[in-house]
């Protein structure tokens, strides 16, 4: 699984410096600046989160942030 995904990394990664997407790199780059910390912080702190909280009170906060989008993408 981790070759897969890897290998994939590195093909777009290729194709968004040398292949028909050259260029693309500076448009992808700003977005790869904030996801990666923002997996990468979720990692850790969502498991130590989970293992605090109880099941009922997950479930009320995640309706709870799920509302307030669905609230908002109405809105637009």
């Amino acid at each position: 699984m981790v070759t897969a995904v890897a290998a994939a990394s590195f093909g777009h990664l290729y194709n968004l410096t040398y292949g028909h997407s050259a260029g693309g790199l500076a448009e992808v780059l700003p977005i790869l600046i904030f996801t990666i910390p923002g997996v990468v912080i979720g990692g850790q702190l969502g498991p130590y989160v989970q293992a605090r909280l109880k099941p009922a009170a997950i479930r009320a906060l995640i309706a709870a942030v799920l509302l307030a989008v669905g609230c908002v993408m109405l809105s637009i």
